[in-house]
């Protein structure tokens, strides 16, 4: 997020080197520092902005070509673009992770390995048989407020190309490069959803074209209110000062709209059907606790319970790794394996292992519609009363939301 939010400043400051002769040099230095600080906070987002940069001179170069009239000097300053770009590969090709995420890409690209976000979430929409009401609340909740700043910016970015085509029209170039901006993020979100990123869900993606948005739509609707620019770009009549207020009307009621809709998806809730991940004081005080006590031989299997985070916030990043929980990758299975097996123990085969339970395991499966239920990981009263009620498992410590359970070892029996 910090990166993402450094991109406006980076653009205000290459757009004023680029306009204004005074400052040249303390505009050069600022935007130096946030382009490097960008490549070193997330390369993602110093990918997408080197891309940006290519974006703005070669849609200047085309803008030449469509407008030649009206085009000033293009300044091809590749300087910036080619400091990130040598400086990200210096700085990340040197990790094993970034060279297995390009070769996650590439596999996808050419041998089609791998699975798209967007056939991932269909999938997921498909097994949950959804009906179609609840499909279209769960858009509304969810990405409406994106749905919205797509449809506003597109039809802004439609508005500066027609302007552009114009032969009446005194449009700024900046305005140009901005729509082309706009469009090659689309397309960027596009392939993140469609093919393979590695980035999931639909709202990550997406994080491009929206710190776009407001940008070129500010642009275009400041066109049609300022009286100077709407000289320049629109033929205005007397019904100019009518069509004014139409357009400040307008954008106050998309805007409290757009707001309006994004409270929903604020946090998590039932109505975006993702259970509420905040952390209680009582999760701090229990983890600390097992933290403090817990054998580091035993594995430990934990349900809804980030113990390496408690972990980090009670004893700091420097905690020694020997004496951390040795945690399952496998979260505890749906109703503790009880629908299967008779006994915990028989469900982890027969292996001692503590349980960790929070508050969220038990009120999880309420973010759920109650036709999908039966086929999301939850536990009911009735497995917590037969957990309870298992001699192969032992109540150690309980706090009223955090518990934690010790599950006897013992030999497998034939």
């Amino acid at each position: 997020m910090l990166s993402l939010f450094m991109i406006p400043l980076l653009f205000y400051f290459y757009h004023r080197r680029e306009k204004y002769q005074s400052g040249q040099i303390e505009n050069t230095i600022v935007l130096i520092l946030l382009a490097f600080a960008i490549t070193y906070i997330h390369p993602v987002t110093c990918l997408f902005v080197i891309l940006a940069f290519f974006v703005f001179i070669s849609s200047l170069i085309l803008y030449k070509q469509i407008t030649p009239q009206r085009t000033q000097n293009i300044d091809r300053n590749y300087t910036i673009p080619l400091i990130m770009f040598i400086a990200f590969f210096m700085w990340y090709f040197s990790y094993a992770s970034i060279h297995n995420s390009v070769r996650s890409v590439y596999r996808f690209l050419v041998y089609r390995s791998g699975i798209s976000t967007f056939d991932s979430q269909t999938s997921q929409l498909a097994m949950a048989e959804l009906s179609l009401s609840q499909i279209i609340e769960l858009f509304i909740y969810r990405y409406s407020a994106m749905a919205f700043y797509l449809l506003i910016s597109a039809i802004a970015t439609i508005i500066v190309l027609k302007w552009c085509l114009g032969r009446n029209t005194k449009l700024e170039p900046m305005d140009f490069s901005y729509a082309i901006l706009f469009i090659v993020a689309c397309f960027v979100t596009a392939f993140s959803v469609f093919a393979f990123t590695g980035e999931g869900g639909f709202i990550r993606p997406s994080r491009f074209f929206l710190i776009i948005a407001p940008i070129i739509s500010g642009l275009v609707i400041y066109k049609f209110i300022d009286n100077r620019a709407t000289q320049q770009t629109i033929n205005t009549n007397r019904r100019g000062h009518s069509r004014k207020k139409i357009v400040i009307s307008t954008t106050t009621i998309l805007i409290l709209v757009v707001v309006l809709v994004s409270i929903y998806n604020v946090y998590e809730s039932p109505r975006v059907v993702i259970p509420n991940l905040q952390v209680s004081a009582m999760d701090v005080v229990g983890t600390e606790w097992f933290s403090n006590h817990h054998d580091t031989k035993v594995s430990t299997t934990v349900a809804g319970v980030g113990v390496r985070r408690f972990e980090d916030l009670t004893f700091g990043r420097e905690y020694p790794y020997t004496d951390r929980a040795r945690l399952d990758r496998e979260h505890i299975p749906s109703h503790f394996g009880y629908d299967g097996n008779k006994s915990v123990a028989e469900t982890f085969e027969f292996e001692a292992r503590y349980l960790l339970i929070c508050e969220l395991s038990r009120v999880a499966i309420n973010a759920f519609p109650e036709n999908v239920r039966p086929l999301a990981h939850h536990y009911t009263k009735d497995d917590f009363a037969k957990l309870t009620a298992d001699s192969a498992v032992i109540p150690i410590y309980s706090n009223g939301e955090f518990e934690a359970w010790y599950v006897k070892g013992q030999k497998k029996r034939i």
